[in-house]
């Protein structure tokens, strides 16, 4: 029953204890921590399918693995943004969550929101910090979300629909790229891989 629609395999306590680490039950980095990532962006710049993804990464450092221990996407959307993510699991610290504009960039430092201007707007942009106040544990906040919106029926859930849609378009594409080693095109009208 563990198994579902994956290939049946004899029995493994290591694919049954630790299937994170394994191709078919999972796309390791990009679907168990990229999906946070992008849901935080999606919020701040707006929620877009993309048109083109490309991905790149490797085992190179957890030989005990079939899914990447580093990864890295890039993921192009018509209104004209480039989406770069980049993760290890092969070290700690990971990168900024930052969205570079051209007057300024907005760092999701930690919990707090920081507004920087680029050198040659600070005449015209004031850098802000917009500390974030604290918060309980988010998973049991999440899940009371969730049960608070199917119970009332009118609140907006933290990760609505649309949203939670388009970052797993955008993450799966990227998988695909992985998988393929090569660029994937897709069109946002028909919500179809063209190539």
């Amino acid at each position: 029953m563990f198994l579902g629609p994956a290939p049946k395999r004899p029995w493994d306590p290591e694919r049954f204890f630790r299937w994170k680490k394994f191709l078919d039950y999972t796309g390791g980095i990009v679907t168990n921590l990229f999906p946070h990532v992008l849901h935080q962006i999606f919020i701040v710049i707006g929620a877009e399918f993309p048109t083109r993804v490309g991905a790149t990464g490797g085992i190179f450092v957890h030989k005990d693995r079939e899914v990447p221990d580093t990864f890295h996407m890039m993921a192009e959307f018509p209104s004209g943004y480039v989406l770069v993510v980049v993760g290890s699991t092969a070290n700690e610290r990971g990168l900024e969550v930052l969205v570079r504009g051209h007057k300024a960039n907005m760092l999701l430092s930690g919990r707090n929101i920081v507004i920087q201007p680029e050198r040659v707007y600070a005449d015209e942009v004031e850098p802000i910090t917009i500390p974030a106040p604290p918060l309980p544990d988010p998973l049991p906040t999440h899940q009371r979300n969730f049960f608070e919106c199917i119970r009332d029926r009118t609140k907006k859930p933290n990760c609505p629909i649309d949203i939670a849609h388009k970052v797993m378009v955008t993450l799966a594409l990227a998988e695909l790229s992985y998988r393929e080693g090569k660029m994937k095109i897709f069109d946002p009208k028909t919500q179809k891989v063209v190539a």
